[in-house]
């Protein structure tokens, strides 16, 4: 009899030592998975502040492209009759402010509202001082002797500096949708 109670204490033991086991195992296998959905959160919040990034760059690149031609734009003259030859600093801010609304279209489907927002407006304001360019051109076709910034100085044109603070704006707005006011992100406080 005691080789029974021997026998079944023994299976006993193995059957106990089955189930720790298995407890151990089902809860580790519980730790792994909830570490591999965190690991899939991250990784998508990771891809989206990319394409965030991106999206905001993107804008960020057009402004500064459309404010190349916009230089050449305001340094020339008014621009004269249909008949006159083409314009091709015109044509290339017409193009750029097209880009811009592009990538600013982007970022509403991308970013935050608050940043989408600021995008719309840099976009509006681009294109606003394309048309106050444009307006001031065909008001003085003909005069050969004042560059256009010039003329939008005299006539108390205030796009530009609109234009400079819509950028001004996005760029806020793009720096705090992406954490980059965070405490620590700023790199002069990383030398410290």
């Amino acid at each position: 009899m005691a080789d029974r109670w021997i026998a079944l204490v023994g299976a006993g033991s193995a059957l106990a030592g089955v189930g720790v086991t298995g407890a151990f195992t089902l809860l580790k296998g519980r730790q792994e998975t909830r570490e591999k959905q965190r690991d899939r959160i991250e990784g998508r919040q990771m891809l989206h502040r990319e394409a965030r990034r991106d999206a905001y760059l993107e804008v960020v690149r057009a402004s500064h492209e459309f404010d190349e031609y916009m230089d050449d734009v305001w340094l020339g003259l008014a621009v004269g009759l249909p008949d006159d030859p083409p314009r091709p600093p015109w044509d290339d801010a017409e193009a750029a402010v097209k880009r811009l609304r592009e990538a600013a279209a982007k970022v509403s489907i991308e970013g935050t509202s608050e940043v989408a927002e600021a995008a719309h407006d840099l976009w509006v304001s681009n294109y606003d001082a394309l048309h106050d360019a444009n307006r001031l051109s065909g008001e003085n076709a003909g005069n050969t002797t004042d560059r256009l910034f010039v003329l939008a100085d005299a006539n108390g044109s205030t796009t530009e500096s609109v234009r400079i603070a819509a950028r001004g704006r996005f760029i806020a707005a793009a720096r705090a949708a992406l954490g980059g006011d965070a405490p620590g992100f700023d790199s002069r406080e990383l030398g410290r």
